[in-house]
């Protein structure tokens, strides 16, 4: 029998898509499951969703604020803390957010993080500060 992922790491592929010949859903697993999921949680807007108001990480209220030392140390905790909340099956190495080299609209999260089988990776997502949202 082959190996079956731990449950907690076995998740429907976003955006969804399904295979042709069996019509059953895509699905992502370990680290390619966990980085999706970091990116959709920190993409969502606490109250976006109907059911887990809480649910998200709310980089928008930072949209139109200047680059700066204060704002990044703020987004940087505002992302720990929805980590930490809402994502328990992985343990925060690093984060580091920071300007966009190429784009003075964008800073880039960087997140340094490890499973509990040991699995170590990094995710990064770019949010454009005029909008607050992901790139």
């Amino acid at each position: 029998m082959a190996d079956i992922p731990p449950l907690q790491q076995v998740g429907w592929a976003f955006p969804p898509t399904f295979e042709r010949d069996t019509r059953q859903p895509l699905m992502q697993t370990g680290l390619d499951n966990l980085a999706k999921c970091l990116q959709i949680m920190l993409s969502t807007a606490p109250g976006e969703r109907n059911f887990h108001t809480s649910y998200g990480c709310d980089v928008s209220a930072y949209a139109f604020q200047g680059m700066s030392f204060e704002l990044l140390e703020l987004v940087e905790d505002i992302v720990e803390q929805s980590i930490d909340e809402h994502e328990p099956r992985i343990g925060i190495q690093d984060i580091q957010v920071g300007p966009n080299p190429n784009n003075d609209a964008e800073l880039i999260v960087q997140v340094a993080y490890q499973t509990p089988e040991g699995e170590s990776a990094v995710t990064q997502i770019p949010f454009n500060l005029n909008t607050g949202l992901p790139v």
